[in-house]
């Protein structure tokens, strides 16, 4: 006798239904009739492969996870599985995590070319481009003309400093996909680059006399890769000095400068230590360690850096600043702003009150930017530090209406300097009834920002 309860076979409709939603992007409607059949049939490895894509679709993480380990469970040679958990984790920035599945899933399937495509942008992001270069090349040899894959490589290779086979690569996507005018613009581009690189190489190695491949032009080549932004080429022609030369502290100094910029902290501060030993005294050096130290939070550390580098050199400003943005950091504002009073101090005295202007602006809206020693030039505020600007705006209370408090994008220093002149040209200018005012105003206009600060911050 059968038993009524025994479920029947999964339909061919049941599971056309469930594809039909995926397909229409119903997919919260696709994952509820999935998860009513999965209750009647745990095994059937198709359900798991349409919720499994549905929970992608929708950003569910935990939940695309989840149903993409019990799919291995039932099957652990699920190549697309794999594949797809390591989008997951390369979307949620687990890198490490990405690497390693999209690892697994070439080794089931070594001719998977969209497999090492996403292996090589995992390790992109870790910093390890060869092995990136590598893994994208492999996916070409399989599938040669795919264009995103071409312009990825090419762009990494770019990244790399080898801009010679990028511009190759960008060629080839370009013909291949000949309506897509982005290809072009970035061929175009590379081709600039490459082009005025090689010419500032060979007129700095004619003027000083150093040969192609000499540690002062591979140093040379990581600074001018370094200021145009392309940081682990700096890296890396920095470290190739350094094998040319390994008792050089200003190389040393400038893969530490690139390495920290890349957010590689570790390595910066080998880098700025290794120099240390072949110039112990170097004040600017023990001020780059602090700095880097504050990056990881090592406060202490970085203090005692600092001290070190104002024993060395007591009149050293940068030193101050450092200190005054690692104060910042913690949250101590009211040291950031004595550390980068005292570095104005020493300013003043050197260079008169030329630079204080520029320097005062640059240390009172120093927990606005944080961002660098050159912050003073151009700076913003957003969004995402508000909070800290509210800090700046009381302070700026107690010099009246000197400097507007309304939000400033992209404002320099002149600007502001001119923009508060004329405010306070006018003001002088007003009758007294005017003055209150104005004064009655501008108070509406910081209670205003701070109300919008705070309410952004409860919600």
């Amino acid at each position: 006798m059968v038993n009524s309860d025994t479920p029947k076979a999964l339909s061919t409709e049941s599971i056309n239904e469930c594809i039909s939603l995926f397909n229409k992007k119903c997919f919260p409607e696709a994952i509820a009739l999935v998860k009513k059949l999965i209750a009647r049939f745990p095994k059937k490895i198709i359900l798991y492969e349409i919720m499994g894509a549905a929970n992608l679709e929708l950003g569910k993480t935990e939940e695309t996870i989840e149903t993409y380990q019990k799919l291995l469970l039932l099957d652990p040679y699920h190549v697309e599985a794999y594949n797809n958990l390591g989008k997951v984790f390369y979307d949620s920035k687990d890198f490490s995590k990405a690497i390693e599945t999209y690892q697994k899933t070439i080794e089931l399937e070594p001719h998977f070319a969209d497999a090492h495509y996403n292996l090589g942008n995992s390790l992109k992001q870790t910093g390890r481009l060869q092995q990136a270069i590598e893994s994208y090349e492999t996916s070409l040899n399989i599938n040669p003309d795919d264009p995103e894959v071409l312009v990825s490589c090419g762009k990494t290779l770019e990244n790399y400093g080898d801009f010679e086979k990028a511009v190759q690569y960008y060629k080839k996507a370009s013909l291949l996909k000949p309506e897509n005018s982005q290809y072009q613009i970035i061929l175009n581009t590379a081709i600039k680059e490459k082009d005025e690189i090689n010419n500032l190489i060979s007129d700095h190695a004619h003027r000083s006399g150093f040969e192609i491949g000499s540690k002062e032009i591979l140093n040379f080549l990581g600074t001018v890769l370094h200021q145009r932004g392309f940081l682990d080429a700096a890296i890396y022609k920095f470290e190739k000095a350094i094998e040319v030369d390994p008792s050089s502290w200003e190389v040393y100094k400038n893969l530490g400068i690139s390495s920290n910029k890349r957010g590689y902290h570790d390595k910066a501060l080998n880098a700025f230590k290794q120099a240390t030993i072949f110039s112990p005294n170097c004040a600017e050096l023990y001020a780059y360690i602090g700095i880097t130290l504050g990056h990881s939070e090592q406060f202490d550390a970085a203090f005692e850096n600092f001290n070190k580098a104002l024993e060395i050199k007591p009149d050293y400003t940068q030193a101050y600043v450092y200190m005054g943005r690692t104060f910042d950091k913690q949250g101590k504002f009211q040291k950031a702003i004595e550390s980068c009073n005292k570095a104005l101090s020493i300013r003043k005295k050197m260079h008169g009150d030329d630079t204080e202007k520029k320097y005062k602006i640059y240390f009172n809206y120093l927990s606005l930017t944080g961002i660098s020693d050159q912050s003073f030039y151009s700076y913003e505020t957003n969004e995402s530090n508000e909070s800290k600007a509210v800090e700046v705006l009381k302070s700026i209370l107690k010099d009246g209406l000197q400097i507007r408090v309304d939000r400033v994008i992209d404002l320099s220093p002149k600007s502001i300097l001119t923009n508060s002149e004329r405010i306070r040209e006018k003001f002088e200018n007003k009758s007294n009834l005017q003055k209150i005012i104005l004064i009655i105003g501008g108070c509406l206009i910081v209670i205003s920002a701070i109300a919008k600060v705070l309410g952004r911050m409860s919600n």
